[in-house]
């Protein structure tokens, strides 16, 4: 029998919505001894670089600086979340964030890919848009989103599935 889900990715932005998706990522990774790739894509513009995230103990915009900080990041959230779950660390850097998941799924061909939305609406989703819809959208293979506060914990999973399909290609494989 073929599992559903052997290669999962699970990009991070490392604020309050990743917890959830990592939680499903690792549900659906357990449900078929799969591996999660979780990924942060590192910005490479001065802005984005100067994310407190980034720089803990100060000092200014630096890629080097900022991709060995994401990597022990998202070593410590697997450290965290995904014991006794196979994981893989990986980190791209790129301006955009859905170029490098999608960059990304080319290169490690996953079966689904699982990340939190930030469910903005109004002038803020029509200003900073959505990565996670973007994703969806360019997409090769399913993608699953989870709105922040969502967890495992709090609902009971998958009572009811809704999946929208638009009869092309893409929608008859998924």
């Amino acid at each position: 029998m073929t599992q559903l889900f052997e290669k999962i990715l699970c990009p991070v932005y490392f604020d309050e919505t990743s917890p959830a998706a990592i939680e499903y990522a690792r549900h659906f990774a357990q449900q078929s001894n799969g591996v999660i790739y979780l990924l942060h894509v590192v910005p490479t513009d001065e802005l984005h670089l100067l994310r407190k995230v980034y720089h803990a103990e100060g000092g200014g915009a630096d890629t080097i600086k900022a991709e060995r900080v994401s990597k022990e990041q998202l070593q410590e959230i697997a450290t965290t979340h995904l014991s006794g779950v196979r994981h893989e660390i990986l980190t791209r850097l790129n301006s955009d964030p859905v170029a490098g998941i999608l960059e990304t799924e080319k290169a490690i061909a996953p079966d689904l890919i699982v990340m939190a939305t930030h469910g903005r609406t109004g002038l803020a989703h029509l200003v900073l848009g959505s990565v996670a819809e973007k994703v969806a959208r360019e997409s090769r293979c399913p993608v699953f989103s989870t709105h922040r506060g969502d967890s495992l914990t709090e609902v009971t999973p998958f009572q009811h599935i809704l999946v929208s399909v638009d009869i092309g290609e893409h929608s008859t494989k998924t």
